[in-house]
């Protein structure tokens, strides 16, 4: 819990979440999803003072993001929305770092590894079927490996409330046909009464929104609570897994790397005998902003080196030690790694693909590698280890 007082209690004049219950059940409701992050830090046994990197999305004029902020006060909060004076308030008022959102999840400007704490408080309730998959693999995408998404949805009281009153504004046809495809598939969804966006009314089973996290991958499910936020909608708390594709992340003071980064300088691979993987890089490089996630002090004054990159181009660089890198399930103790700024490896791709680092031969060459081009597959089996069936 947190005080009070220590909550910004300023209400933006273009505020449309007032509502029937005034100020006090606005407050209310951003205090509740505060209690449902802080639930979900806890069974996830994630110590608040690991959160430093906050997503709030949709933040509206900040009905929960001021409350983000009187509970981690040191943490920096993105605020995303469509809803751009909302964004622009949450930034003057409550300090947090602006994001215009885009209606195609893919366009939206987020880097992947970029948060600890993901909030989507009544985003998914507003959106069909093929667009919930879509977000979730952004979100997932966005979140440090170990990183906690938390997201709400319409459930199993949505679903009565719909059958017992008029709240959502939706006509008889509307809710009698949302009742019959949930009642039949778990999922329904409408439009809005003369809306022409993909924003509308959804209601989603539990069991429903649980296959969606299983056929995404990546996100292990930590906690569901049923009608949570505010006595009204399910939550749903779930941990970036650290094998994801894509990722590099600290863990008790070692630097890990998912087997697929080494697809990071997959536009121009040579491929010798099926063998070997030449990735045109010796030595493994890994960008500053991955060594300071990783709690890697950079002395000034460190050692230096010259490194010649694929293009040709020789680049001064810092090489530090660092205490083991871990592929999948192997490890390499002891290794030396340079420093640099890797940047956008492919502007064509979108979104840009933006890397964490490179495995060199130092690395790669203790691996026998195995390529599947149909299935856009790279298998890293450590030599002299058998791969077990």
């Amino acid at each position: 819990m947190i005080d009070e007082s220590a909550v910004d209690r300023r209400v933006s004049p273009a505020e449309r979440m007032l509502g029937a219950g005034g100020r006090e059940h606005y407050f209310r409701v951003g205090q509740s999803a505060l209690e449902c992050i802080q639930k979900a830090l806890d069974i996830a046994s994630i110590s608040p003072h690991r959160i430093k990197r906050i997503l709030d999305l949709p933040c509206g004029h900040g009905r929960v993001l001021r409350y983000l902020k009187a509970a981690f006060p040191e943490a920096e909060i993105t605020a995303c929305d469509l809803l751009r004076d909302g964004v622009d308030y949450c930034s003057s008022m409550f300090g947090a770092t602006a994001l215009y959102s885009c209606d195609d999840p893919e366009d939206i400007p987020l880097h992947p590894g970029s948060f600890d704490l993901i909030w989507v408080g009544s985003l998914l309730t507003h959106l069909d079927a093929a667009l919930w998959p879509r977000f979730l693999a952004v979100f997932r995408n966005s979140l440090c490996p170990g990183g906690l998404l938390v997201f709400t949805t319409h459930g199993r009281h949505s679903y009565q409330l719909l059958l017992d009153s008029t709240e959502y504004g939706l006509s008889n046809r509307q809710t009698t046909l949302l009742a019959y495809r949930y009642e039949g598939t778990g999922f329904a969804y409408t439009k809005y009464l003369g809306s022409e966006s993909d924003y509308g009314h959804s209601l989603s089973h539990p069991a429903w929104v649980i296959h969606q996290l299983t056929a995404l991958g990546g996100l292990r499910l930590v906690n569901f609570s049923e009608k949570a936020w505010d006595q009204q909608q399910d939550v749903f708390a779930s941990i970036r897994e650290p094998a994801c594709e894509g990722d590099i992340r600290p863990d008790a003071g070692c630097a890990v790397l998912a087997p697929s980064c080494a697809r990071a300088n997959e536009s121009a691979p040579a491929i010798n005998s099926g063998k070997h993987l030449d990735t045109m890089v010796l030595i493994t490089v890994i960008t500053p902003h991955l060594a300071r996630r990783a709690g890697i002090e950079i002395a000034p004054g460190g050692m230096q080196s010259r490194a010649r990159m694929a293009s040709g181009e020789e680049v001064q660089v810092s090489v530090i030690r660092l205490k083991s890198i871990r592929i999948g399930l192997a490890r390499i103790d002891n290794l030396g790694v340079a420093l640099y700024e890797l940047g956008v490896m492919d502007k064509a791709a979108q979104p840009p693909l933006l890397v964490d680092g490179l495995l060199g031969a130092d690395v790669l060459g203790q691996f026998t590698t195995t390529i599947d081009p149909d299935g856009g597959k790279l298998t890293l089996q450590l030599r002299d280890h058998p791969m077990k069936e």
